[in-house]
This record gives C-alpha cells, structure tokens and sequence, in this order.
C-alpha cells in the first residue's frame, strides 16, 4: 500500500523561502493548516560590496619558463562563493532537521538565481526529494502570500 500524493502533507512539512541573502523556513503540519515561522537565516556577505569580500589581490605567479609574471584568477567571485556557503547552510539546516524527524518533507520557493544552487546543495544534503519547486522572489512577504502561491502551483 503506498501513500498518495495528497497523504504527504499530512506530515510537517517546511517551506524554505530563500534568495542570496535571507532565509525564511516555515513549518506546516497539514496540507490546509497555515504556515508558521520557524526560523529566519541571513547571509551578511550578500549585502557587502565586492571589494569589501574580496579586499586583497590575487595572488601572483612567475610563468614556468621565462620572465613573465601575472596574476592568479579566482574561478568563482567572492559574492558567488557566500551565496554557495549560504545554500549550503540552507540545505544542511533542513536535512538535519528532516534526520531528526522535526519535519518529514520540504518545499522550496527561491529567487530563480539561487534555487540552482539551493538544488545542488539539497541532492548532496538531503536524503528526499522536495514536495514542490517554484522559483519565484517572495523573501520578505507575508506568509499567506507565500501559502496562496503554494497552492497555485500544487493545483
């Protein structure tokens, strides 16, 4: 006997709310019940300049035959690798609290820009598939606006 989609919801289930810089994770028992703030994370880094994240140079290189010296590129920027540090925290708060039972399933609702690296860091973190994906920008909002836009894009 397996459990239908409609029976899942039955469970805790939290709702991350996220983009590069905050966090919000709610929690919801039933699929009708309204959504309760659990916690709210923030990523500083996200609101420093560039140059504040990254104040030193590159490092610098002699080339391996003859006089020229240049400098060496970082592949990712400052502000991409805290918003990668961030995902990872993100997703690492929620799959342990999935192993600890606190909540059976998930939901994400992410700025287009970040869900791509929240969803990298969820397969490596977490054991379970999301129950739904939307990439829509509502960090800030209300939490009816984000239980009615839950429920425009399960029906």
């Amino acid at each position: 006997m397996s459990a239908s989609a409609s029976d899942r919801w039955v469970r805790k289930t939290w709702i991350v709310v996220a983009d590069e810089s905050a966090a919000e994770i709610y929690s919801q028992l039933g699929r009708k019940d309204s959504l309760v703030a659990k916690i709210a994370l923030t990523n500083a880094a996200s609101r420093q300049k560039q140059r504040d994240i990254n104040s030193d140079r590159a490092g610098r290189s002699f080339d391996s035959h003859g006089q020229g010296r240049h400098a060496l590129t970082k592949q990712v920027g400052p502000k991409e690798q805290a918003s990668q540090r961030f995902a990872h925290d993100v997703a690492h708060y929620v799959a342990d609290g999935i192993m600890r039972k606190e909540a059976h399933s998930y939901i994400l609702v992410a700025a287009p820009r970040f869900l791509g690296l929240l969803r990298k860091e969820f397969v490596k973190l977490c054991p379970q598939e999301p129950l739904l994906t939307i990439d829509k920008e509502v960090v800030g909002q209300p939490a009816a606006t984000v239980a009615e836009l839950i429920e425009k894009h399960r029906r």
